[in-house]
């Protein structure tokens, strides 16, 4: 016995605007925020048994009430106002007794139109013609050939392998991303290839200043660097006669930045001394270099005693045990 074919379709479009129809609006102005979910029901009712309509009667009001879980007397005050502000076609519905429309009619033959039975009956029919919807639309539609089952290509799996799809296209497509920095992050970056180029008049570091300039970004905004710290690094680094060598790009300069700063505080300390003996000059270091956030706090200095006053301590115990004795 070969198996009943299908009337009805397993899917039906519901438009992203859909609460934003003036029919709807009206009818949930009239029946309430609990209309939603009785419409729904019967277009459910309506796609899912013949396809395009929906006999109407106390078994669909109570069917649909029941669904929903709802009144019957709210099913019926809803149909009422949907067939008032023409959601559903009046002359059938009093001449007929069923629910439909001509949109729901154009989205059934959209969805069915691989089926062999997706004809409409000629007295229900509210379309001009039974050609009354572009092919271009049905190609956005599928149907299985047993003209059974239907599928809609913008099913939840269709989207998730169309959005995969764009995606790759656009990683494949798309310019790298676009450099966020400032003038200033770009001075910076001007000012290291100006040092480099005094050491260096053959350096071709010149094609990655957009690239240090978003680095020295990176460095002020994730860092916290400011730009008097970033300048004196780089004027430091290449005045120095092992850095300049080593710090030839921003990258550089930002993984190598506390190093540099220990290393400024270390040969400030140990030559402030002679420094001072030989010149008279004193060297300042910058404000923010004793900022204890720049750098780890110093060790602190343990006070050591001279030898007189140790041997005046030894004496004195000598004597407190003589006179203990």
């Amino acid at each position: 016995m070969a198996r009943p074919i299908k009337k009805g379709i397993d899917y039906f479009p519901l438009d992203v605007d859909f609460l934003s129809d003036i029919k709807i609006r009206k009818i949930m102005r009239a029946c309430g925020s609990g209309s939603i979910p009785i419409l729904i029901s019967l277009l459910s009712n309506i796609y899912r048994d013949e396809g395009y309509y929906v006999a109407w009667d106390e078994d669909t009001a109570f069917l649909v009430a029941d669904e929903v879980g709802t009144s019957e007397g709210s099913v019926e005050e809803l149909v009422k106002k949907a067939i008032q502000v023409g959601f559903f076609d009046k002359t059938l519905f009093d001449n007929e007794n069923i629910l439909t429309s001509k949109g729901i009619q154009k989205r059934y033959k959209i969805a069915a139109y691989k089926k062999t039975n997706n004809a409409i009956l000629k007295k229900y029919s509210l379309m001009t013609t039974e050609t009354e919807f572009s092919t271009s639309e049905t190609k956005k539609n599928g149907v299985s050939d047993d003209g059974n089952g239907v599928f809609d290509d913008e099913s939840t799996q269709s989207k998730e392998k169309k959005r995969k799809v764009n995606k790759t296209k656009v990683n494949k497509d798309s310019k790298p991303r676009q450099n966020k920095f400032d003038e200033a992050q770009l001075s910076l970056a001007n000012h290291l290839l100006n040092k480099i180029l005094e050491n260096n008049p053959d350096s071709r570091a010149a094609k990655h200043v957009d690239s240090w300039a978003n680095t020295f970004r990176l460095m002020m905004e994730i860092d916290k660097r400011t730009i008097e710290q970033i300048t004196y690094l780089i004027d430091w680094s290449q005045q120095h006669p092992f850095w300049r060598t080593n710090i030839l790009s921003a990258d550089a300069l930002r993984k190598q930045y506390d190093r540099l700063v220990v290393l400024i505080k270390t040969e400030h300390e140990e030559s402030k001394n002679k420094r001072q003996k030989t010149s008279g000059r004193k060297e300042v270091l910058p404000d923010w270099m004793d900022n204890p956030e720049v750098l780890p706090p110093k060790p602190q200095q343990v006070h050591t005693k001279s030898q007189e006053e140790l041997d005046r301590e030894v004496a004195e115990m000598k004597r407190k045990l003589k006179e203990a004795r």
